[in-house]
């Protein structure tokens, strides 16, 4: 079975404190991206924005899923392979099935 990210963009959805971003994560990211998809707490710790319930990054359009920090992105979105455990849980959770 393959699993197209690009059709799917299920594991760009979640809560507020969904992907995490560390110091590491931040090194890898432009200043830009930073101000325009991390959103700090007040704990010290780092998340990517969201917005309606999904990444702020992820650009959806007829059908269509990409990033627009994919380059740059955090760790955790790397861990997220098409058809992995995780990306299967977070189709699950979107209503989208496994064919």
């Amino acid at each position: 079975m393959t699993f197209d990210c690009q059709a799917c963009g299920a594991c760009c959805y979640g809560p507020e404190a969904y992907v995490a971003v560390t110091t590491t994560d931040l090194c890898r990211m432009s200043p830009t991206v930073q101000g325009r998809y991390v959103r700090p707490t007040g704990d010290g710790r780092r998340y990517l924005k969201m917005v309606h319930g999904h990444c702020a990054a992820l650009h959806a359009r007829q059908g269509h899923f990409s990033c627009r920090m994919y380059a740059m992105r955090p760790q955790p979105c790397h861990e997220v392979e098409a058809g992995s455990r995780e990306c299967l849980d977070a189709r699950r959770r979107r209503g989208i099935d496994a064919e």
